[in-house]
């Protein structure tokens, strides 16, 4: 019986590739449970390689947010405010002619 695989392409263009063996070791034979349970490894071995490397792009983009953040507040504008709601109502339509 051949293996379940899966491949994690990353956004190096690179791949890596998890292989589960669903044999038992007596035969070509297989049944669903023995299917299942390497399903089932294969997938927390994909999750916990998936949650590393999630975890590593949150560091190395919350470091690079730090090193680039203003260090004054006073170089923030919260000017977010549109100036076509002066009273809290949207503009008029124009009617089409």
């Amino acid at each position: 019986m051949k293996p379940v695989r899966a491949e994690v392409r990353l956004p190096d263009k690179s791949t890596k590739e998890f292989i589960e063996n669903v044999s038992d070791g007596s035969g070509d034979r297989i049944d669903l449970k023995l299917l299942v349970n390497s399903l089932t490894t294969m997938q927390t071995r994909v999750n916990s390689f998936l949650t590393e490397l999630v975890e590593q792009q949150r560091e190395t983009t919350k470091d690079t947010v730090k090193n680039s953040t203003p260090s004054s507040d006073d170089d923030i504008d919260d000017d977010d405010d549109d100036d076509d709601d002066e009273n809290g109502e949207p503009p008029n339509k124009q009617q089409k002619t």
